[in-house]
């Protein structure tokens, strides 16, 4: 009967979690729709046609203190 109480509660623990990392799934997923549909619209204010032609002009800081130093 212990065995049995012992399972039961390892089961409720389990299901538990399940239902917390479903719910988090959901607000994540959630999340990326959201910022999507925000950087779907600062591409079309910036008149960017995608992501890609975006980076081309995205830099690192590495490289912004190399031009700074040459300067």
């Amino acid at each position: 009967m212990k065995e049995k109480t012992k399972a039961d509660q390892d089961l409720a623990g389990i299901s538990a979690a399940i239902k917390t990392l479903e719910s988090t799934l959901q607000i994540q997923q959630n999340d990326v729709k959201t910022l999507k549909l925000k950087l779907e619209k600062k591409l079309e204010e910036k008149k960017f046609l995608n992501v890609e032609e975006m980076l081309k002009f995205v830099v690192s800081e590495d490289k912004l203190l190399e031009t700074e130093k040459d300067n």
